[in-house]
């Protein structure tokens, strides 16, 4: 691949990637209609499970995160305990904030969310080497569920905005936190597969490098632009 081309790939790829960060907040969540009366479980579940893969599937930071996750995990085994360190982290604190007892300000969590996918990019970055890959698993797990802690309280904050009914709550959090579930599941298949098939022509590692650019570089838009509105 000709330089030239290589170029003109990374200028489309910026382009397309901060085109995607101005329209992210058009496809915000849509606010249900809350009902006094009690509902049946099935219409309770379809509501929030669509809302939990709705909140994942345009919240490109979120998605933004996982990425680097997949890029950091060195094997589909370690992949799945990275994924569940994030999920245990994001659950915990979901449900916490969730229920009040917990209670942080959510501008600054959603730049330290910012932040995270920055450290995250350039941790990637550094472990793309195949002998850096052989870190610690505890150590990154560790490090994976304190972020995850972090992106949980921005769950909790997008799952109030659409609104639940008091005697909806618990059903509420469970279906949405699986509909969350769902939609990283897919997201993260659809890039192992990428990898995979990238891997095979070896361009696999070409494409994270480039990717995990624009990832970083949109952790820091999204962190000044956060830090900038407070």
């Amino acid at each position: 691949m000709s330089q030239r081309l290589k170029l003109k790939i990374g200028l489309y790829g910026l382009l397309l990637l901060f085109t995607s960060l101005s329209l992210a907040d058009d496809f915000s969540n849509q606010v249900l209609n809350l009902s006094s009366s009690p509902r049946p479980l099935p219409d309770i579940a379809i509501d929030y499970l669509y809302q939990g893969m709705v909140h994942i599937g345009f919240g490109w930071d979120h998605l933004a995160f996982l990425f680097c996750l997949c890029i950091l995990a060195s094997s589909i085994r370690n992949l799945l305990w990275t994924i569940t360190a994030f999920t245990i982290g994001h659950s915990m604190s979901m449900a916490l904030s969730f229920f009040g007892y917990v209670s942080i300000s959510i501008p600054p969590v959603e730049a330290i969310i910012a932040m995270s996918i920055v450290l995250m990019a350039t941790q990637a970055w550094i472990t793309l080497d195949a002998k850096q890959k052989k870190q610690s698993q505890l150590r990154m797990s560790s490090i994976i569920v304190i972020f995850g802690l972090i992106h949980g309280l921005g769950f909790a904050s997008a799952l109030e905005s659409i609104g639940v009914a008091e005697q909806e709550k618990i059903a509420a959090l469970a279906f949405f936190n699986i509909g969350v579930e769902v939609g990283q599941i897919l997201f993260v298949s659809v890039v192992y597969c990428l990898l995979a098939s990238f891997s095979k022509v070896g361009f696999s590692y070409w494409f994270s490098k480039f990717m995990l650019v624009c990832t970083g570089t949109a952790g820091w838009f999204w962190t000044l632009e956060r830090v900038s509105g407070f």
